[in-house]
């Protein structure tokens, strides 16, 4: 409690000492959009990103249903056909 009152005697004071623009101010620069890639934002903001996203995984499914040899391969190289 030490840690939080510092040399204030309540919250009350710790609460009244706070400057509200001071707070506002810290949180609109703590407040960047430099965090995210603009190629990202861009593919976030797509309308239809949830149907872009499907249609990857169908397209991916497909192909691994149409190429069974693919598959057989990854399945040899995994060691999962050996029996202990």
């Amino acid at each position: 409690m030490k840690i939080l009152l510092g040399e204030k005697r309540s919250l009350e004071e710790v609460f009244a000492s706070i400057d509200a623009d001071e707070v506002k101010q810290r949180l609109k620069e703590s407040r960047t959009d430099d965090k995210i890639p603009q190629k990202l934002k861009e593919i976030i903001l797509k309308e239809d990103l949830p149907e872009l996203i499907m249609n990857s995984f169908k397209k991916r499914l497909a192909m691994q249903q149409c190429q069974p040899s693919i598959l057989l391969e990854r399945y040899k190289l995994s060691g999962a056909e050996k029996t202990p």
